[in-house]
């Protein structure tokens, strides 16, 4: 099926929300039910964030003299 652009344009716009706007969610992950709930069990199931050890030294940073 081809579409004329304007008719393209038109078709796709009428999914845009106005400026101001917020799209409610009524399922999925983000729904406002158990978006909490679903949240807490997603970050109990991801593995941990590793964290960066703290190395520095004066090797490591860069120092203006004047």
């Amino acid at each position: 099926m081809a579409l004329a652009a304007d008719a393209f344009i038109r078709r796709f716009l009428l999914h845009a929300l106005p400026r101001g706007f917020h799209r409610i969610r009524h399922y999925g992950l983000f729904a406002g039910s158990a978006r909490k709930a679903r949240l807490a069990r997603k970050a109990s199931l991801a593995p941990p964030k590793r964290q960066q050890p703290f190395t520095e030294s004066f090797e490591n940073l860069n120092v203006l003299y004047l």
